[in-house]
């Protein structure tokens, strides 16, 4: 058999080359470690990057989208008055026709009724004549 003291030197020397091992490993789960944290925080780097160039993409395309709609509200304007214009044009065209259609209707009118009143005192000038005549007066 071997001696105590070489069998206790046997273990220590045994632990050692463990502890060895342990710090090894231990140093390379640390190394492994930051490894990770390093592409963990580029990771987040990335992230936060992609999530700013999405925000300045959103923010352009909600500043053309305004843009557009400016240029809409200009345009549908711009048609409402034109198409405004256009009626007041139409509306003072028809306006005027029915004014002179009504200022003919009203003089052919007025020629009518001076003829049918010329017609009424003629005939009423007849009859008292008639009468006149019958009475003996003329």
């Amino acid at each position: 058999d071997t001696p105590p003291h070489a069998a206790i030197a046997d273990l220590r020397s045994e632990m050692e080359k463990g502890d060895n091992t342990l710090h090894a490993a231990i140093a390379d789960l640390r190394s492994e470690m930051e490894k990770g944290d390093n592409t963990l925080h580029a990771a987040i780097a990335d992230l936060r990057s992609e999530m700013e160039k999405g925000e300045n993409a959103l923010r352009a395309a909600i500043d053309d989208l305004h843009s557009q709609m400016e240029r809409g509200e200009n345009a549908l304007r711009t048609a409402m008055q034109e198409g405004d214009n256009a009626l007041r044009l139409e509306m003072r065209e028809g306006f005027a026709s029915l004014r002179t259609e009504t200022h003919a209707l009203v003089s052919r009118s007025h020629i009518s009724l001076i003829k049918w009143m010329f017609a009424f005192w003629a005939g009423q000038v007849a009859v008292v004549l008639g009468i006149l005549k019958l009475v003996g007066a003329l």
